[in-house]
């Protein structure tokens, strides 16, 4: 098992050498074509969101907008509870881009990113947020013994608002979604709040919790890892009075795209 081989460094931290040699490894694989070698390190979340084929289409995808990988040019790793996540900074022929892997305590992958380089950038609210027309408050997404710090960001005015959760894409990530520089949640959030409608979004239970997101490591089911706390997260909008329950609205972050399910809770 890869996290049983960490070694410790000179200065007593863990020297992550295993995976980040495992994330140049598969940087190698995706410009060799090795899609099913890739493929077959995924974890069952990453299997179930990135079926065969897929990571095959979407390498291809980054070629053409990028074109042909030049070179690797530096890595930064960091750790989330038991997630290593590695940051490697990929020059292509066009754009330098960014390839982030996530890894569980098994050494599967269980989150990959592809972004545009951006660490000598900072995030700045979008054009399409005005800031004059919402405000934010914390909140709590509780389920059993997990207790999720959230943001509500509410429309300012009367109400009732349609509202809307954010629910997070593969890997552990805190609730705005942060890769980078790019926070699209909080992006999301924003934009929607300066339109008339209320979001919620909450860091993920992973990113959080790590091997304690359930009652047993071993068997951390899709449930756990996201169902379970959406649900929560729908029933602590549907409980405020400033939200029109009949237009609750969970938005999930996929592989390629936001997929859309209304909840309708229409009370008598």
């Amino acid at each position: 098992m890869l996290w049983a081989l960490m070694l410790i460094g000179s200065d007593g931290q863990p020297d992550h050498a295993e995976e980040i040699a495992k994330a140049k490894l598969i940087i190698d694989e995706l410009i060799e074509g090795k899609f099913n070698a890739v493929e077959a390190d995924h974890d069952a979340r990453m299997a179930t969101l990135l079926p065969p084929g897929k990571l095959a289409e979407t390498w291809e995808k980054v070629k053409s907008q990028l074109g042909a990988f030049k070179s690797l040019n530096g890595l930064r790793e960091e750790t989330l509870q038991d997630i290593e996540k590695i940051t490697l900074h990929c020059v292509f022929e066009r754009q330098t881009f960014d390839i982030i892997l996530a890894f569980d305590r098994a050494g599967k992958i269980s989150g990959l990113h592809f972004v545009p380089s951006g660490s000598a950038e900072q995030w700045t609210a979008p054009r399409y947020a005005t800031l004059e027309s919402f405000h934010e408050q914390e909140a709590t997404v509780s389920f059993g013994k997990w207790q999720l710090p959230g943001i509500i960001a509410i429309p300012n005015g009367k109400g009732p608002w349609p509202a809307v959760v954010l629910v997070h894409g593969s890997g552990p990530n805190d609730a705005d979604e942060t890769v980078g520089v790019q926070k699209p949640f909080k992006d999301s959030a924003w934009g929607l709040a300066s339109h008339g409608v209320e979001v919620l979004r909450y860091t993920k239970r992973t990113y959080k919790y790590g091997t304690e997101s359930n009652d047993n490591s071993d068997l951390l089911t899709t449930d756990d890892e996201v169902v379970n706390d959406a649900r929560a997260a729908v029933d602590l909008l549907s409980s405020r009075s400033d939200v029109d329950t009949c237009l609750v609205i969970v938005l999930v972050r996929t592989w390629h795209l936001a997929s859309l399910m209304t909840i309708k809770k229409c009370m008598d």
